[in-house]
């Protein structure tokens, strides 16, 4: 009878370990859960859910701001994995009944601790563990040998389309700019920002005139990267001849999802960002 009892306890434990129907709430997530093996249990995700191919076809919960508990409920899921401003969706899954896992990022270290606490939520700890460990062994040489005589990058992710306006970059402190200093760049915004993402002005562009200005801003207006959105990102800063990013030719538009969405295409974004400052050299 005791073994019996305790086979059933080893065989709930493993079913709560390893749930059956997961609910993503946005790409990062949904990314992660495939890079671990996982994805077979997925079975519903956010709206900008894109990568891997087979998530397009799984139903739309919502976008990662605004999930939409109703549909998430309607799936049945066993675990809802989201992020901490959703609070009140955490609230509301957990009245029904229904398991959830919050996490936060915003920085790299945050990213890796996110990998191992969805790996033990999904019974993968095994699999996030070497996730984590492939993904430190690209970026840890590469930021080891970053040149801090390198060019000054201001990476901005969103503004308005046809104009310079409404420009919000990435602080040093992020995600973002810690692959920037990976990639051997210097962020033209200094640490003392309050803000991680800061809402500048175009007079600021001007006064930190950056050796290079990447563009994300196009990033999730439409799902493919290509050469007419890159061009139509870029168009508002050719004008701006007093920018020596502009006279020499050092605007950069990059779209691909893998620059924003942190998960197990970090090693990509960084390779990203290192190819479009390569070949660089200080004017003389």
């Amino acid at each position: 009878m005791l073994r019996a009892a305790l086979l059933c306890l080893c065989l709930v434990q493993a079913a709560f370990a390893q749930p059956a129907r997961i609910v993503s709430t946005s790409p990062s997530i949904t990314e992660i859960l495939f890079g671990l093996g996982a994805g077979p249990s997925v079975v519903g995700v956010s709206t900008y859910c894109r990568y891997p191919e087979q998530v397009r076809q799984l139903p739309k919960v919502g976008t990662y701001s605004k999930p939409n508990a109703e549909r998430i409920a309607l799936l049945k899921p066993d675990l809802v994995i989201l992020h901490r401003q959703n609070g009140d969706l955490a609230n509301r899954m957990e009245a029904l009944g229904i398991r959830t896992l919050t996490i936060e990022q915003g920085s790299l270290a945050q990213l890796f601790a996110t990998m191992r606490a969805i790996g033990d939520a999904v019974g993968r700890r095994t699999q996030a563990e070497a996730l984590v460990a492939r993904i430190q062994g690209k970026i840890q040489p590469a930021a080891a040998r970053k040149n801090t005589a390198g060019p000054s990058v201001l990476l901005i992710v969103s503004k308005d389309r046809e104009q310079l306006a409404s420009l919000i970059a990435a602080g040093p402190r992020t995600y973002l700019g810690e692959l920037l200093e990976a990639a051997g760049g210097r962020n033209a915004l200094t640490s003392a920002s309050a803000q991680n993402y800061p809402r500048i002005s175009l007079e600021t562009v001007i006064h930190l005139n950056p050796d290079f200005i990447i563009d994300a801003s196009g990033m999730g207006d439409e799902p493919n990267d290509t050469p007419e959105q890159r061009k139509r990102t870029i168009a508002p800063w050719l004008v701006r001849g007093e920018l020596k990013a502009v006279r020499h030719h050092r605007v950069s538009a990059v779209l691909s999802e893998a620059l924003v969405v942190p998960g197990p295409r970090v090693v990509e974004a960084l390779d990203l960002l290192r190819n479009v400052i390569s070949g660089w050299r200080e004017d003389r």
